[in-house]
Parts: structure tokens; C-alpha cells; sequence
């Protein structure tokens, strides 16, 4: 009885190994050394190619503008008053008259559109507020106080 009951294990067990064999197997991909012959696939048609965008030419370089120092004043003695009429860009002078106005604590270069002579007295005391303008020789934007 013994004999039965280990050979029907014996049984069990060599089924429960080929089935595990058998599904492993199936699972598994066959390998064939067989070289398949594919058939050439004809090549896509190329896509149409658009042609390149034109390309714009390069801005031309901006000129410059003379720097804008907004709005400025003087307040002091009128020192000299000097008009150009002729201009011609002679020693700073603009390119049209102007009237160069110096005050006695400042440096600076003050050149007014025109002649302004009538307007300005040397040895006065004044307040001048002038507005400066980029790209302008002289200022056309300004007034005493």
C-alpha cells in the first residue's frame, strides 16, 4: 500500500513538471534560425520642400540721438551773451545762428535758437529753465523766471 501511494506521487509530481515545461515553452518564443526574405517596400514620395523664406535685409543702423537731458535750470549772473548769425559750426557754434549764453558758475555750453539778445543782459541775475531736446543744435524750448 505504501508502494501505491508513492508511485502515484511519483505520477503527480512528473505531470505537474511537464506541464510547467509544456506552458513555459509555449510562452517562450521559437527560435528559428531562418531568415526571412522581406519584400522591398517602395520608397515615400518626398515631401514637397518648401523653399527658404526670404530673408529680410538688415535694418540700416539708426542714427544716434544726441542725448536728452529733460528739463534743466540756470540761476545765476548772465556772464556773456553772444549771437552767431551766420552759425556754420565754427569753434561748437550750430550749423544756424544761435545766441550762446554763459552764466558766471557753470561750464556749460547754452546755445538758443536765434537771437536772443533783446532778451538777455549781461551782469543780470536771472533763473533760465531750459527743456533740452535730443537731435536739436540749439534750444528752442526755454524761459527766464
Amino acid at each position: 500500500m505504501m508502494s501505491r501511494r508513492i508511485v502515484d506521487y511519483v505520477i503527480a509530481s512528473v505531470l505537474l513538471l511537464a506541464f510547467a515545461l509544456v506552458f513555459n515553452a509555449c510562452e517562450s518564443e521559437p527560435v528559428s534560425t531562418q531568415t526571412k526574405n522581406r519584400v522591398p517596400a517602395m520608397p515615400a514620395p518626398a515631401a514637397a520642400v518648401d523653399p527658404p523664406a526670404p530673408t529680410q535685409p538688415p535694418a540700416p543702423p539708426k542714427p544716434k540721438d544726441r542725448p536728452m537731458y529733460g528739463e534743466t535750470f540756470f540761476l545765476g549772473t548772465i556772464t556773456s551773451v553772444y549771437y552767431y548769425p551766420n552759425g556754420g559750426n565754427q569753434d561748437g557754434t550750430p550749423d544756424n545762428a544761435a545766441t550762446h549764453v554763459k552764466f558766471d558758475y557753470r561750464d556749460d555750453d547754452i546755445w538758443l535758437c536765434g537771437d536772443q539778445r533783446p532778451k538777455l543782459t549781461p551782469g543780470e541775475r536771472a533763473k533760465m529753465v531750459v527743456t533740452f531736446e535730443p537731435n536739436t543744435e540749439c534750444e528752442t524750448n526755454w524761459r527766464l523766471k
